[in-house]
């Protein structure tokens, strides 16, 4: 009987070994190399559908080593936005770097100061000759009541 029990408890043992040695494997870089690649996660999407793509994109090594991170870890919240995600970041860092929101991306933040007596076309003017947007498009918006609205 003792016997049986210390062959039993190995096995355990073993397996448990083996699973956490294989998620240890499983979760290192995809690459050596610095390659980025950009990855977008839309909004609205779940955990099981972020992993997924991390994999297709073939910036993770194994869907089921990301789910298990993802569910085990509290507090994790992946986030949408597109992110330059680099390939020789592990599962974790790349998890993480989605969960805080960390895009990578270059943010531009412009003051307008209005004021009184110019009209709504010349700012429209002035917006369309400094950014990558024409000047109907600025008009459409401003004449759409759904997107006034929205503000």
């Amino acid at each position: 009987m003792k016997k049986k029990l210390i062959i039993i408890f190995s096995v355990i043992i073993v397996l448990i070994v083996a699973f956490v040695l294989g998620l240890y494997f499983l979760s290192r870089p995809v690459s050596k190399n610095k390659d980025e690649v950009t990855f977008v996660v839309e909004a609205g999407a779940n955990k099981i559908e972020i992993v997924s793509s991390l994999k297709d994109a073939g910036v993770i090594r194994s869907k089921i080593t990301g789910l298990v991170y993802v569910f085990f870890t509290p507090n994790v919240n992946l986030q949408a936005g597109t992110y330059i995600i680099d390939k020789s970041n592990s599962t974790k860092e790349i998890i993480n770097q989605i969960a805080t929101g960390t895009t990578n991306e270059k943010v531009v933040t412009v003051s307008i100061t209005f004021v009184e007596g110019k009209k709504f076309t010349d700012y429209a003017k002035l917006i369309s000759n400094n950014f990558n947007i024409t000047y109907d498009e600025i008009i459409a918006k401003g004449e759409d009541e759904e997107f006034l609205k929205s503000l």
